[in-house]
């Protein structure tokens, strides 16, 4: 079966890290963590949010936009393995659930939940195992 990251130019590590640290991705990814139409732009259409902020992507690469939470994982890269560079912006939240009481007294609880947005600098021929 061949290998189809291949082709995939060998500096592309290099090129994630130079693409990951530029301030015009930060500016993007702040803008959508702020803004919900943005927001659904990065998560429907990632390379037009990139495009409106001008920021350029290496040959061989993506940027992965996500909400909720995002395992950290190694991407197959040729013979090796390609670094997981992920940025995430999460909040904590208590949320308050109150239920009847027996005795007619509302009972109440909290529980905390967290919201993330974020992406991740992947290779664009990446394919994720099917399990």
């Amino acid at each position: 079966m061949p290998n189809p990251t291949a082709d995939i130019p060998r500096d592309l590590p290099a090129d994630a890290h130079r693409l990951a640290t530029d301030p015009r991705l930060f500016d993007a990814f702040d803008a959508a963590a702020g803004d919900p139409r943005l927001r659904d732009l990065a998560l429907r259409q990632p390379d037009a949010l990139l495009a409106q902020f001008d920021v350029p992507l290496p040959k061989g690469l993506s940027v992965f936009f996500f909400e909720g939470h995002l395992p950290s994982r190694p991407y197959p890269f040729g013979d090796s393995w390609f670094p997981t560079i992920t940025l995430t912006h999460c909040r904590h939240v208590w949320v308050r659930e109150c239920k009847p009481g027996l005795d007619d007294r509302i009972n109440c609880s909290f529980r905390e939940e967290e919201a993330c947005f974020g992406f991740e600098v992947i290779p664009a021929r990446w394919v994720p195992p099917i399990a």
